[in-house]
């Protein structure tokens, strides 16, 4: 056996038998008894209808009240938040609309910030959101800015 090999064999690690041992399988398939990961499907709004958010608490308030935003009109966190009586509260306003689901009912890319900017101008989120508010009717610049944004921005009333 050349000198070679045999280093290679001594750095790898081999079972009980001095056989190497088998790779493991891929991180998805390592699974209890050995079964397969279930395959990953996505969301499709089209095939299972759109998500409905309901339940208690801040986040379904925050819904409940983005969807009488009508079509066109936007509004800001700050809005939101002051609707909800705590205008202090804008960035957890953010938080509720961050944790929608994908394919949900509620209109969150109405909500733009106080200067009338989108959310993280630039990003996919941005991008996509300019694209339902320009498919609304509402004019966007490059700049991810709604255009005439005072006139377009809806006051929020909230019924308890």
């Amino acid at each position: 056996m050349p000198a070679g090999e045999a280093r290679h064999r001594t750095r790898e690690a081999l079972d009980v038998q001095g056989r190497p041992p088998l790779p493991l399988p891929a991180r998805s398939e390592r699974r209890r008894f050995g079964y397969p990961a279930p395959p990953v499907t996505a969301y499709d709004p089209s095939r299972h209808g759109p998500v409905r958010i309901v339940g208690p608490g801040f986040h379904a308030r925050v819904h409940e009240l983005l969807r009488t935003v009508p079509a066109g009109a936007v509004t800001t966190y700050g809005d939101l938040a002051g609707a909800l009586g705590a205008r202090s509260v804008a960035r957890q306003v953010g938080y509720a609309l961050a944790a929608l689901p994908e394919g949900t009912d509620v209109p969150w890319h109405r909500v733009v910030d106080g200067r009338g900017l989108v959310t993280r101008p630039g990003s996919a989120n941005a991008k996509r959101q300019c694209k339902l508010l320009r498919s609304e009717g509402v004019a966007v610049g490059r700049d991810g800015r709604v255009a005439e944004f005072a006139s377009r921005r809806y006051a929020l009333v909230w019924r308890a």
